[in-house]
């Protein structure tokens, strides 16, 4: 035989093979080491506190955005559209709006808002960067409330008749910087609930978590679970406050959008007190093994009182509880059936106290239902329509409202609230509104600041002087 090739076949399945087994397992050893490390290091990071109370509160924020906030039908009138609305209130009532105010005001302010002429009109111009609105209130002819706000050349405007003549200048407004064709409000607002949920948790002290196993009730059933808990007094919860205030500041982006909301919004640390001395809240989040969330309650907690608002979220429905000092008062069961949402009820015994049918979709939203506590039921319809649409030119929606207030004692009905919306949407975005002599909010004497500060008061006001026909 060839001793060359009984070298070959030696190196081949002799001693010289084994390095190289033995090099392949080190090196498939050192490969699974890092993965099970990298894999250890993301999980610990997607279940640390801090990302499970990020995470939740993203979820329970995602969960409203869904019911409530979605992008309704495609009109096509993007960011330029002007709607065109006429509001018709009816109020029957034997509260008063105020123990301040006499029955004979009262009376006065209902009579008055039920035989009132309202029209709104919102014009949004992307194309133009400028935005208007104004309210008219008119009651037999008399003008009540003529309320204008106006964006145009970068600044904010406010009007409001019987307060100053001319319009009122409240300096810059970059709101158009942050708009664009294809960004909405909706997007705005889960911006900024995002970006405050992101810094809200990230200025949470990882040494102030308190974590535990414990078991509790989801759903009178007992199960042994994680508990994530944060607790805040008054100092903890403004000195968070102010960093999540600072950290939105210096977001660019959240600056602008908020500033344009309430200008230097951001500017003021907080000082009062938000909790008294003795008040504190703790917000707790209950997970299982695989980290699911399987509960959720925050405990408002002052001396020896204690009240835990609860989240259970379930496969087919959601559980909102309310407990004070460990009794039940009442429950209410969220089911959910493509986009139409049964609420039920109980109290503490047990017992249905009232249902609510909420349905919301692309071209409707309605709310019927009624809830009796003690000797009072309460009755609400809330419906909107969609209809009349004509993509990328207009469309027409319909709002109308109601509510009750009854005495089950007495029958009699203590509140009668009742509004119509009727809009138009056109794509007529044109804004023919002039401003030329203004004050600046700055210039503004004491007096008339301390009318602005009450100046909701001041509007209710009217309604109880003006003297109507019948």
């Amino acid at each position: 035989m060839n001793q060359s090739n009984v070298v070959e076949k030696n190196s081949i399945n002799g001693k010289n093979a084994r390095p190289k087994k033995e090099l392949f397992i080190i090196v498939l050893f050192i490969v699974l080491a890092i993965i099970f490390i990298t894999l250890g290091i993301t999980i610990y990071n997607k279940t640390s506190p801090k990302n499970v109370f990020n995470s939740t509160l993203k979820n329970i924020n995602n969960n409203i955005n869904n019911a409530l906030l979605f992008e309704r039908n495609k009109t096509n009138l993007s960011n330029n559209y002007k709607i065109e609305s006429d509001i018709k209130i009816d109020i029957s009532s034997t509260e008063p709006i105020s123990k301040e105010y006499t029955i004979d005001q009262n009376n006065l302010f209902n009579t008055n808002i039920t035989n009132s002429t309202n029209k709104l009109t919102y014009i949004h111009s992307l194309k133009d960067k400028k935005l208007f609105l104004n309210f008219n209130s008119n009651i037999n002819e008399q003008n009540i409330i003529n309320y204008k706000y106006l964006i145009e050349n970068s600044t904010k405007y406010r009007y409001l008749n019987n307060f100053k003549e001319d319009y009122i200048n409240y300096g810059n407004a970059n709101y158009f910087e942050t708009v664009s064709e294809d960004n909405s409000n909706l997007k705005n607002y889960n911006y900024i609930a995002n970006k405050f949920i992101d810094y809200f948790t990230n200025n949470l002290d990882k040494d102030k978590f308190n974590i535990e196993k414990v078991t509790t009730y989801i759903d009178n059933d007992r199960e042994a679970l994680n508990k994530i808990s944060y607790y805040f007094n008054n100092k903890e919860l403004t000195t968070v406050l102010n960093k999540v205030k600072k950290d939105l500041k210096k977001d660019e982006d959240t600056n602008t959008l908020l500033n344009n909301l309430n200008p230097n919004i951001l500017d003021e640390n907080i000082q009062k007190d938000i909790l008294k001395k003795k008040e504190s809240i703790t917000m707790s989040i209950y997970n299982d093994m695989f980290y699911k969330i399987k509960k959720v309650e925050l405990t408002y907690q002052n001396e020896n009182y204690e009240k835990i608002y609860s989240i259970v979220p379930k496969e087919d429905k959601v559980i909102i509880s309310v407990i004070e000092n460990t009794k039940l008062l009442r429950k209410y069961t969220i089911t959910n059936n493509d986009k139409k949402y049964n609420i039920s009820i109980e109290n503490s015994k047990g017992t249905n106290e009232g249902t609510f049918e909420f349905i919301n979709n692309e071209k409707e939203t309605s709310l019927i239902g009624s809830t009796q506590s003690d000797n009072q039921k309460y009755d609400v319809t809330l419906d909107r329509k969609i209809s009349n649409i004509k993509a990328n030119k207009s469309y027409t929606s319909t709002i109308t409202f109601s509510y009750q207030k009854t005495n089950t004692e007495t029958t009699e009905k203590e509140k009668n609230i009742y509004i119509t919306i009727n809009s138009n949407i056109t794509n007529d975005h044109k804004i023919n509104e002039e401003v030329i002599n203004t004050v600046l909010l700055s210039s503004l004497n004491e007096d008339e600041k301390n009318r602005m500060d009450n100046i909701i008061k001041e509007i209710t006001e009217r309604y109880m002087v003006v003297m109507t026909d019948g």
